[in-house]
């Protein structure tokens, strides 16, 4: 034990002051974005290189059509049928949800509120929502808030931010001031100065980037979407381009640029493209010498990447977690296969994502129902919504 200890003792001294830094984990790199706050001088912390990342994951989910529609199904179904809240012994509080509806929620309808929260736990696995104060300091009001557009404030000794900031377009924000980021005070139910505050729920992350913000579970997925996305535009593009241009034409001619352009206009009009001619039909005037015809040789065509398209789509939907049974990609042949597959997919996909995500919606609307003075309220539960009609279905 003695010799152990001295060659630690030994170690610790030879190397103090010179312990190696390790800035990557991945060889290959990570789609996860970079979270940091020293550099930028900002009160808040950048999300992403640019403080753009949400903004990115938007455009990915807009034009990525297995993506949009695992978020979409997911978030319908996180949003249920409404919410009902119980005390410990399980019997339902009735004047909790009616202060839900017809106070907090004056503004705008349960359906509404509880999709706009789903669909951001769908897409960046986290809900903001802000709690507004009357005079009295009594929570009045509720309403959802993009969390998209929300960046989080420097942490505090408590490890949270004291305030969060948001803007209708960060990207704009540095060339109008239109765009400038509004401060807005975190959420706390004993503190009731602010007319308003947020609550931005999320989940624990391990890590250093976890702990501002949210991390979407279905990052792994990121690069399957954007090689989705390419073989639609590659396949878009050669339909435009006729599929590879299969001869190279070559004028001579001595006319000026302008008439050059309008025939070379005229050329791929006629020779590009899904209606493009068969013929090929050229003409000069004498003297110019013969057009020279060159032969491309084939390479691909657009058919070739579906393969790849549809294997990005089936990692799409197993890495989400959206089964594909939900999304119209059924396996099995037959009415009771089919429906046998739908109904262990929604079972499956309630038990592993949809009941954890309505968490984050559920336990702040008991805390915000128990610093609203319902201290009887103990649990709220969101009704499934029932996607399947069993009877019809059989």
């Amino acid at each position: 034990m003695g010799k152990k200890k001295d060659i630690i003792v030994k170690h610790t001294e030879e190397f103090e002051g010179h312990i190696p830094k390790l800035f990557a984990y991945m060889k290959q790199g990570s789609v996860v974005p970079i979270v940091d706050n020293r550099y930028t001088g900002e009160k808040w912390v950048d999300f992403g290189a640019k403080n753009l990342w949400p903004e990115e994951l938007a455009e990915l989910v807009l034009n990525v059509a297995p993506l949009s529609r695992s978020v979409h199904a997911l978030a319908l179904m996180i949003a249920g049928d409404g919410i009902k809240f119980f005390n410990k012994k399980g019997d339902e509080i009735e004047e909790a949800r009616t202060v839900l509806t017809d106070e907090l929620l004056s503004e705008t309808t349960e359906e509404d509120f509880l999709f706009q929260c789903a669909y951001d736990i769908a897409f960046l696995n986290a809900p903001s929502i802000v709690v507004r104060r009357d005079r009295g300091g009594d929570i009045s009001r509720l309403d959802h808030l993009d969390v998209s557009r929300l960046r989080s404030g420097q942490l505090d000794e408590t490890g949270k931010p004291s305030h969060y900031y948001w803007s209708t377009d960060w990207a704009r924000r540095v060339r109008s001031e239109r765009y400038t980021p509004i401060e807005l005070p975190r959420y706390q139910g004993d503190v009731k100065k602010f007319d308003r505050s947020v609550i931005y729920a999320k989940t624990y992350t391990p890590g250093r980037r976890g702990d501002e913000y949210a991390i979407p579970w279905w990052t792994g997925v990121i690069n399957a979407a954007r090689t989705w996305a390419k073989v639609d535009r590659f396949n878009g593009g050669q339909i435009d381009t006729g599929f590879m241009a299969g001869m190279h034409l070559h004028t001579f001619t001595n006319r000026p640029d302008t008439q050059l352009k309008k025939y070379d206009e005229r050329v791929m009009n006629a020779y590009t493209g899904a209606l493009s001619r068969g013929l090929w039909h050229t003409y000069g005037t004498p003297g110019e010498g013969a057009p020279t015809l060159t032969p491309i040789p084939f390479s691909s065509y657009a058919g070739q990447l579906d393969e790849i398209r549809d294997g990005s789509a089936s990692v799409i939907f197993q890495g989400y977690g959206m089964p594909g049974a939900l999304v119209n990609e059924l396996t099995k042949t037959g009415m009771d296969g089919a429906s046998t597959a739908l109904i262990q997919a929604k079972a499956l996909v309630e038990a592993m994502l949809v009941r954890p995500k309505q968490q984050l919606i559920t336990k702040t609307l008991v805390r915000i129902m128990n610093d609203k003075g319902l201290k009887d309220v103990w649990e709220a539960r969101i009704t499934p919504r029932d996607f399947i009609d069993q009877g019809e279905d059989d």
